[in-house]
């Protein structure tokens, strides 16, 4: 079946764009265009469904849920075999910058704690630099003295939510570059530097929701230093298909049917270019 001649401009695109992404440009293949109707749509469902809008300078939460961001300094390598009487941990909320330190692994420190979670917004997400081994000592000490985790059954690594952003597996640890608060390993300042790393990584990877690009603006690309549509482009295919009809040799050709639709013949042959598609002689 010979290709159609949306198929011939579709296949001089793929040529325009074959420096695929290079700097400056937005790739128009069929993979890069759902791509960006994928943003497009989270941009919207972040605002919709989950109430987070984007704006400068970091992500703005809409008071649906609570992040909570907590450090474990742990003298043991699990719950069970913990120094109870050295453990200590610190936790900041994201939004308010509130901080709770707690010493000492008994039912005051996390009565304590479960009492000052009350004045957020539920659901509160647990967020860690490392969750596997965070999570393991809030949890079982939570069960332990208050019969119950605030934060449920879950919680979420810095690490593996930046790597998704790289969509690179094993870039797990340059996202900490952006603390500022030192790493001293108090957990109060382990934490806050966790906040402020996170909210500069959201702050460069979600475009303002102010700032949100129309799906026509995200079409837009850089040819020949001028911006252009995706439709401007398609335009000029077909200037090109033109003048490429018209210098070609027509070294080879084919006979057929002439089609007015898929499987309506017109009674017509058509003698067309092999390789320009341009039609040659018709009887």
């Amino acid at each position: 079946m010979k290709p159609s001649k949306a198929d011939r401009v579709e296949e001089i695109l793929r040529r325009i764009f074959a420096s695929h992404l290079s700097e400056g440009t937005i790739c128009c293949c069929d993979k890069c265009i759902e791509e960006h109707k994928l943003i497009a749509q989270a941009h919207k469902e972040l605002d919709e469904v989950y109430g987070v809008s984007v704006e400068i300078g970091g992500l703005s939460i809409n008071k649906k849920y609570s992040l909570i961001f907590i450090d474990c300094e742990g003298h043991g390598p699990a719950p069970s075999f913990n120094n109870e009487e050295k453990f200590e941990f610190g936790a900041v909320d994201y939004e308010t910058r509130k901080t709770f330190y707690g010493i000492g692994a008994t039912k005051e420190t996390f009565w304590n704690f479960n009492n000052w979670l009350k004045q957020f917004k539920k659901p509160l997400k647990f967020i860690s630099d490392n969750v596997a081994y965070d999570w393991q000592f809030i949890n079982y000490y939570f069960i332990k003295f208050c019969k119950k985790n605030p934060f449920g059954h879950s919680g979420r690594r810095i690490s593996d939510f930046y790597a998704g952003l790289k969509r690179n597996f094993d870039d797990t640890q340059s996202w900490k570059r952006w603390r500022k608060t030192p790493h001293d390993h108090n957990p109060v300042n382990d934490a806050m530097g966790n906040v402020e790393a996170f909210e500069k990584l959201i702050s460069q990877h979600y475009i303002p929701k102010s700032e949100s690009p129309s799906v026509e603006e995200l079409f837009k690309t850089k040819i020949g230093g001028g911006m252009r549509t995706a439709k401007e482009i398609r335009d000029k295919a077909e200037e090109d298909i033109k003048q490429l009809q018209e210098e070609c040799p027509h070294p080879s050709s084919t006979w057929c049917e002439e089609c007015w639709t898929v499987g309506h013949f017109t009674g017509r042959s058509l003698k067309v270019c092999d390789f320009c598609e341009k039609v040659l002689e018709i009887k």
